[in-house]
This record gives C-alpha cells, sequence and structure tokens, in this order.
C-alpha cells in the first residue's frame, strides 16, 4: 500500500480548492510570469539571459531601458507621488525607450528597404516600402518578440500587453543593439524579420489598384510598345463555369499570361503577373530571398555599404550615440 505524504496531502487539496474557486468565479485574470509565485524570478538574470539567448551582448543598462516603458516611468512616479513623497525624492532613475524604440525602427526600416533593393533591384520603390512597413508592422513585430520571450521582461502597467507596446519593445531591442554597431543590429534584423518574407508573394504585400497603368508608364520608360490583351485560349464559354486566358503582349513579345473566370479577369491577372515578371519577383521563376549562407552574408555586408553611402548609417548612430549620453547621467 502506498503512503501518501503531507506535502502531498497538502498539494492535492490546494488544486481542488483552485478548481472548485475557478468554477464558481471563472478563471483568474492573466497576470505575467514575474508576479506566479510558485514560480522564481529574478528580473537581472531573465534579463541576461535574454541577450545569451540571441547570441547578443547587450550593455545592460540599455538593454533595460528597451523594456521600461514610459507609462511605467509615470506610474512608478505617481506611486511616490501617492505616498507623500517629496517632489525631489520622487525623481526616479528611470529612461523609457521612446528614443530607442525610434531609433531602431528607423533603422529596420532602412535596413530591410536596402536589402530588399539589393534582391529585387527592379521592384518599385513604392513595393519596397509597403514589404517594409508590412514587416515592421505591429501584428509581425509583435508576434516575433512574443516568440523571442520579450513579454516577460516589458515593464508597462497594463497586462496583457497591447501588441503595439510588444512591438515598441522590439524596435527599442534593436535600438539598444546598435550600440554594438550596425552589423550587429543589421543581423539581428536580418534573422528575425525577413524570414517572415519566406513562403509569401511579396507581390501581395503592396496593393495595386491599376496594374495597367503602371505597365504603360513602365513600357513607356523602357521605350517599348503599349501592352496589348489578347486571348490564348478560352472554354466553357457558354456555361457558367467559362474559363479564359489572356495573355499581355508587348511589341509581339509575352509578358505575361493568366487564367480568369471572365475575359476582364483574365486580363487584369495576367497583367500582375506582367509586371511580377519585370519586376523580378514571380514567385514560380524567382528563388526565395537569401538570408544565410554565403548569399545572405553578402547581402548583408552590401546593405550596410549601401545605408552608409546614403549617409543613413551616420545618422542613425549619431541619434544613437546622443542616447548613450542620456544614460550616462
Amino acid at each position: 500500500m502506498q503512503c501518501v505524504t503531507l506535502a502531498e496531502k497538502y498539494t492535492w487539496y490546494l488544486e481542488k480548492m483552485r478548481r472548485k474557486h475557478e468554477r464558481k468565479f471563472g478563471p483568474p485574470p492573466p497576470v505575467p510570469r514575474s508576479e506566479h509565485i510558485e514560480l522564481p524570478w529574478d528580473y537581472n538574470s531573465e534579463l541576461y539571459g535574454f541577450g545569451k539567448r540571441l547570441g547578443e551582448d547587450f550593455n545592460e543598462h540599455t538593454l533595460r531601458v528597451a523594456f521600461t516603458h514610459k507609462e511605467f516611468v509615470q506610474q512608478e512616479a505617481e506611486k511616490r507621488r501617492e505616498l507623500g513623497m517629496e517632489s525631489s525624492q520622487t525623481e526616479l532613475n528611470l529612461q523609457d525607450n521612446e528614443e530607442l524604440a525610434e531609433i531602431g525602427q528607423d533603422f529596420a526600416s532602412e535596413y530591410i528597404k536596402s536589402y530588399l533593393r539589393l534582391v529585387y533591384p527592379n521592384f518599385p520603390d513604392e513595393g519596397v516600402k509597403s514589404v517594409s512597413d508590412h514587416l515592421t508592422g505591429v501584428e509581425l513585430t509583435s508576434h516575433i518578440g512574443s516568440n523571442l520571450g520579450a513579454e516577460d521582461l516589458i515593464q508597462y502597467p497594463i497586462y496583457p500587453y497591447p501588441r503595439e507596446v510588444v512591438q515598441k519593445t522590439l524596435h527599442a531591442v534593436v535600438g539598444a543593439l546598435l550600440e554594438q554597431g550596425a552589423d550587429r543590429a543589421g543581423l539581428f534584423v536580418r534573422d528575425m524579420f525577413l524570414p517572415q518574407l519566406i513562403g509569401k508573394d511579396i507581390n501581395d504585400l503592396w496593393k495595386i489598384e491599376d496594374p495597367m497603368t503602371i505597365l504603360v508608364n513602365i513600357l513607356e520608360q523602357r521605350g517599348q510598345g503599349l501592352p496589348e490583351a489578347r486571348m490564348i485560349r478560352q472554354t466553357g464559354s457558354s456555361t457558367l463555369v467559362g474559363m479564359y486566358m489572356v495573355g499581355i503582349y508587348s511589341d509581339k513579345k509575352l509578358l505575361g499570361f493568366a487564367p480568369g473566370e471572365s475575359v476582364l479577369e483574365a486580363e487584369d491577372q495576367a497583367t500582375r503577373v506582367a509586371l511580377k515578371n519585370i519586376f523580378g519577383t514571380n514567385p514560380e521563376s524567382s528563388p526565395p530571398i537569401p538570408v544565410d549562407g554565403n548569399a545572405g552574408k553578402q547581402m548583408h555586408h552590401s546593405a550596410i555599404e549601401h545605408l552608409r553611402q546614403q549617409n543613413k548609417l551616420p545618422q542613425l548612430q549619431s541619434g544613437q550615440q546622443v542616447n548613450r549620453t542620456a544614460l550616462a547621467k
């Protein structure tokens, strides 16, 4: 007969009472991991572990600032005032991540644009900007930040944290990494942001309302003839499920073709395929974006060099230097 210890009985009783409480009052509200009393928590150790998981040597104070939001600083100052402390005593030696987030977002955006222009040199600036905005937008950045464990370290008064807070935190982490140099920050952006494009059609991230107008403008700039839509084949035109295949030609050269349930739909899709072929972004004929291996290294170094030639790195590093000065005070 198995003997049950007092500790096991106590654990069983606590679990029973917890389930009874949940049945009566519902599940408890979510709390940050740092407030789970059954789990050991040390913020300094977790902060150190975050950098090591990423393989980066962050400045500890700068990384702490990256996770500290303005609302948290204001809340702490308000708590001190409520305790009746004098104004000189209520001043906190805390800095929020506003500046780091702005610097990190600017760098991430410029690096992604530079990288994309190298991979897709014929892709228009409007398309490059749309892809960059998608990668640095709230949906993807909050997803990346959550999977990196950033939510465990965020200092913000409201939990669960809004996605915009996680987004700003990740941008601030990029800003903090700029202290190690643009090369390290660029590698972080390349390894965390750009792989989100794998398996996606980047053309879908740029919403083109009138593809034919864009195609006409491109062909005129190249000195080629105006595009002409021609029916290649059709089937079932007298039924409810007819299918039409339309090709787009210029100077008797096929630029692209696509099917559609109507002639207008097929022409629109064929025009979009023609643009993909001209831009070099057709996923059926173009290799995926390189983010590793020798090709990834070459693209990374070229992207950093391109930013340096455009005088964008010195501006970002200048802003980071101001931040360092503020941190030293």
